[in-house]
Formats: structure tokens, C-alpha cells, sequence
């Protein structure tokens, strides 16, 4: 079985069929990951630099010419994943509206904050994760769209009330 070698996605993780068969594809149409790093190799950039040209430019000139397929497109979250991140996010915002002085740009969490924002992150899934996935089942957030504030209020206004529900104020 292959794993995940991409640039965007270095967690080595088996591939998905999906995944595995668009890395087919780009090594059939001579956009694999030998193709990669012979390039790399023989662009006289930075490797870096390179890498980012391939992935940046290269690829989405072969995509946009219809030389190679667009990516396969990752599963949506589950509504577990969904709570749990919703669950972490709101304890790291709990955490951030107590610390006014905390900012990540000038410091990184200890290990005692990470541990309080974790368990707090837990006390909300338990109290809370049951209404939180039955909303996100019944209620679909509305599409962000970038050139349309009411589509952004619509979509702002979900976030919000999630996080109300988090916080216990609906």
C-alpha cells in the first residue's frame, strides 16, 4: 500500500483509492513524485524554491490545461470530528478571552495551559457534544461565498451560535 507522499499532505497515512489513483495518474502524465524531484533536482533553484514552483505553478498549469486531473477533494469532517473541533476551538477561545496578555505570536502555550484548555475542551464535549452534533445534523451552515456579505453573515451567525450553544447561552 502506498502512503501519502505529497507536498501538501506529509503525514504518511495510507492513501485513499481516490488518492492513490490521481498519483497514478500524474505519473502516467509525467507529474509524479520522480518527476518532482527531478526537477527539483535539476532547476538549479533552491530546493524550496523549487518545490513551491512545482507545486504552485507547474501543477496547476498541467490542471488548468487538462493534462492532469484536479486532486481528489479529502472527506468531509465527521460530525464527531466536527464536535471535537468545535469542543477545542471554543476551549482555546475561553483560554485566549481570559489571557488578554496571551498571544501566540509572542509566546507558545505551556504545557499547564495546554493541559487546562484540553480538559476544558472535554468538559465542554461532555456537557454539551450531544446538542452540538444534533444541531450540526438538523442545521446546515450556510456557504462562505467571498463576494457576498450576506452569505458571510449567514455563515459568521452559524459560528456564532455554536459557539453559544458551547458556552451554554442557548
Amino acid at each position: 500500500m502506498t502512503t501519502a507522499d505529497t507536498p501538501q499532505d506529509n503525514d504518511a497515512r495510507p492513501l485513499t483509492a481516490a488518492e492513490e489513483a490521481y498519483q497514478q495518474a500524474l505519473a502516467a502524465a509525467g507529474y509524479g513524485p520522480t518527476d518532482r524531484a527531478r526537477y527539483i533536482a535539476a532547476s538549479g533553484q533552491d530546493p524550496e524554491h523549487a518545490a513551491c514552483v512545482w507545486d504552485e505553478q507547474i501543477l496547476a498549469a498541467a490542471e488548468a490545461a487538462g493534462i492532469i486531473p484536479e486532486p481528489p477533494r479529502p472527506p468531509a469532517p465527521t460530525i464527531e470530528e466536527q464536535v471535537r473541533n468545535w469542543c477545542d476551538n471554543a476551549a482555546y477561545r475561553e483560554f485566549e478571552e481570559a489571557h488578554p496578555d496571551y498571544s501566540p505570536f509572542l509566546r507558545a502555550l505551556t504545557d499547564e495551559e495546554t493541559q487546562h484548555i484540553a480538559k476544558r475542551a472535554e468538559q465542554l464535549l461532555l456537557e454539551h457534544g450531544e446538542a452540538l452534533a444534533e444541531f450540526l445534523r438538523t442545521t446546515p451552515r450556510p456557504a462562505w461565498r467571498e463576494d457576498d456579505p450576506d452569505a458571510q453573515r449567514a455563515a459568521a451567525a452559524y459560528d456564532w451560535r455554536i459557539l453559544a450553544l458551547l458556552a451554554g447561552d442557548e
